[in-house]
């Protein structure tokens, strides 16, 4: 039994990968978020479930020939004895999500490393081993510079500008073409009737990215903030 399989998974994507004890990828599965804080609890087991199977069918691995498995899933603890449930295997376990994204950047070394998705978060640890996280409260108090935030300051900035009577901008066109929208005023009714996802927010910062890019000053401004 060399094998394992981990899942690495935030708002809005989930990567399953399972791989050698040599380090070769045998299987690589990608879906939707399964952040168990925004998400129904059995929704996010049944996505965690699933991308767990579809690894063993692409590897054509049977569960008892996987050593380990590990998450790295944001709130998901509280989910793990109802996935144990449904997939018996005993050497499943979670770890913050800090831990996987310091490893992937720096190794056994030192230094800090900032994680800027749906949500955000730095991690950091020094040459006497000791270490800091700041950050990933979430889109109420904290996640700045995330994907959510940018989305939400360029909505935000918009309406404010809607109210000046200012339009026309590049960001505005390209806000409104990510959401299918003709108009700024069509954000009351739209972003609350059913309430808008973080996801969906998020992949606003695309629209952000792309209008900084043509120099749209708003956005421009709302990345360099």
């Amino acid at each position: 039994m060399s094998d394992y399989i981990i899942c690495d998974a935030g708002g809005t994507k989930a990567l399953f990968i399972l791989f050698s004890g040599q380090g070769v990828p045998k299987a690589v599965f990608r879906s939707s978020g399964a952040n168990a804080l925004f998400l129904d609890q059995e929704a996010s087991v049944r996505a965690v479930e699933t991308g767990i199977r579809e690894c063993l069918r692409q590897g054509k691995v049977g569960l008892g020939e996987v050593n380990a498995i590990v998450l790295f899933i944001p709130g998901f603890s509280d989910c793990l004895p109802m996935l144990k449930k449904s997939l018996p295997f005993d050497a499943l376990s979670i770890q913050s999500d800090h831990v996987n994204a310091s490893y992937g950047a720096l190794g056994d070394g030192v230094g800090i490393t900032i994680l800027s998705g749906t949500g955000s978060f730095a991690t950091g640890k020094d040459r006497k081993g000791k270490q800091a996280t700041v950050g990933g409260w979430g889109p109420l108090i904290g996640d700045y510079g995330s994907g959510y935030h940018i989305g939400l300051q360029a909505l935000s900035r918009l309406a404010q500008q809607a109210d000046e009577g200012k339009t026309g901008s590049v960001l505005e066109s390209l806000v409104l073409s990510h959401l299918n929208l003709d108009s700024v005023g069509q954000f009351r009714r739209s972003l609350y009737r059913p309430m808008i996802s973080r996801a969906e927010i998020a992949r606003l910062s695309f629209a952000v990215s792309e209008a900084a890019a043509k120099s749209d000053p708003l956005a421009v401004d709302i990345i360099r903030s």
